[in-house]
């Protein structure tokens, strides 16, 4: 295995240092979680990140990963969460999750 030290492109920042998690996908994405929260999706030279503004969970992210139908999935130690769009979506009782920690995810 072979680790590079990841400079985002020019005017553009990770919000954080502290990663918790990483989730790389086919499309060449690779999906970001943060010890202090949030995510970033770094792909085709830009990153984007999301936190609670964007509707994701608080606390630190345990775990990402993405279904059968191409939904992102983000576990935290406050909640679940999946990415629809632009906009992250807590996932509750309405969904048979009990809420709180989570530390893994499997598809």
């Amino acid at each position: 295995m072979h680790f590079e030290r990841y400079e985002p492109p020019p005017g553009q920042a990770m919000p954080a240092n502290s990663v918790s998690v990483l989730q790389a996908l086919p499309d060449g994405t690779l999906w970001v979680g943060y010890s202090l929260g949030g995510v970033s999706a770094i792909t085709a030279g830009r990153v984007v990140s999301y936190g609670t503004r964007d509707g994701l969970s608080g606390g630190v992210v345990t775990a990402l990963t993405r279904d059968s139908a191409g939904t992102l999935w983000a576990s935290t130690s406050r909640g679940l969460a999946r990415l629809v769009g632009a906009r992250w979506h807590g996932v509750g009782a309405e969904r048979g999750y009990p809420g709180g920690f989570t530390s893994d995810l499997t598809v």
